[in-house]
């Protein structure tokens, strides 16, 4: 169920979608830890080799993959945290230009650096609203 307070994170996650200078898609992540806001990325035209590390797990044909992806971007800036990871929560939102929001569920590689610091819940935009996902399995690429 989707609360007040986590509509709260989906407009910060919104704003920060509004920076991205990516011509295709413009989404935003927030991290939130403790009811406090620890982290913000959006996606960008740069990339960042934590990026690179992770698209081992996307297709090779993907034309966006040396992209900086808005959730690697909001990891990195949290991952020397001394924190429980999995009391953090990750707040997607992805922008579109025909409807107010559009699908920005983690690609494959993002969900694997995710799982990588067992961040357990993350909250996205659909085509259609609000999704929460608990994610219970952790990944397979390594601690970022």
């Amino acid at each position: 169920m989707i609360t007040k307070t986590d509509y709260k994170y989906f407009e910060k996650a919104r704003q920060a979608a509004t920076i991205s200078d990516f011509y295709k898609t413009h989404i935003g992540c927030v991290a939130v830890y403790q009811g406090n806001i620890i982290g913000i990325g959006c996606n960008c035209n740069k990339t960042h080799p934590i990026q690179k590390k992770y698209n081992k797990y996307r297709k090779p044909s993907d034309i966006m993959l040396p992209k900086l992806h808005a959730e690697i971007n909001c990891i990195n800036s949290i991952r020397r945290l001394n924190i429980n990871f999995s009391k953090v929560k990750l707040y997607i939102y992805r922008i579109r230009n025909d409807q107010p929001f559009g699908l920005s569920r983690p690609c494959p590689s993002c969900m694997v650096a995710i799982k990588d610091l067992r961040i357990q819940d993350i909250y996205y935009t659909t085509n259609d609203g609000y999704v929460h996902e608990r994610i219970e399995k952790y990944g397979v690429g390594g601690v970022a």
